[in-house]
């Protein structure tokens, strides 16, 4: 164990880990019934798959950072890796849901479904690799980032000169993401916030961003 993480455990859980999290989740279920009113058909089932991998990540990933910092007696290991697995898997359900209304719009549905496929093929690769900070991890959550470029390119004439920029605003912001989720570094505020709990509130943005485009389209 290297000494950062030493550090971090004697520091025990800072104040905020995860509360930002719990806060947009209490948001996206209080936006969620103005949001999808909006739409009808097959839009809102697109839009519904969207929100529900929102939902469904955001629940995922505060239960398996909670575990992070547990230091009970009864600590389970076991139920600590099975939502640590959850957690990396459903980052694919969430870039595939994220973009399901836009390609469901435009593409159809056959288009959904062979990115769906690969979005399990992914799954199922990190399901195998068990080491979810590897590089080959990090490799499938790129791959399937660049699976949609084509799909976006196509599409720009469909977006307004905002939106276009917006796309590029997460991408750089997701570049950003993936050096925080491999770097290793000291708590930024001690005892109140961590370094990787950074990820989250850029996260937060991006999330922000997508349902500002997706309620556009």
């Amino acid at each position: 164990m290297d000494h950062i993480k030493i550090m971090k455990l004697k520091e025990g859980k800072p104040l905020l880990r995860d509360k930002i999290y719990y806060v947009f989740l209490f948001c996206v279920f209080f936006i969620f019934p103005f949001y999808i009113s909006k739409f009808s058909g097959k839009d809102f089932f697109y839009q519904s798959i969207f929100i529900f991998s929102l939902v469904i990540f955001l629940c995922i990933s505060i239960i398996y950072h909670n575990f992070s910092y547990n230091d009970d007696d009864d600590f389970d290991e076991e139920e600590f890796n099975y939502y640590r697995l959850l957690d990396h898997l459903f980052i694919l359900v969430l870039m595939m849901g994220c973009f399901t209304p836009v390609i469901g719009k435009y593409y159809g549905i056959k288009h959904l479904l062979f990115l769906w496929l690969f979005t399990l093929i992914g799954m199922y690769g990190i399901y195998k690799r068990k080491n979810y900070k590897s590089l080959k991890t990090i490799i499938i959550y790129i791959i399937l980032g660049l699976l949609f470029l084509p799909y976006l390119y196509k599409s720009r004439s469909k977006f307004t000169t905002k939106e276009t920029n917006i796309f590029y605003f997460i991408l750089v912001l997701k570049v950003f993401e993936l050096y925080i989720y491999k770097a290793e570094k000291p708590n930024l505020i001690r005892n109140y916030f961590e370094f990787h709990e950074l990820l989250h509130l850029i996260s937060i943005v991006t999330f922000s961003l997508i349902i500002y485009i997706n309620y556009n389209i």
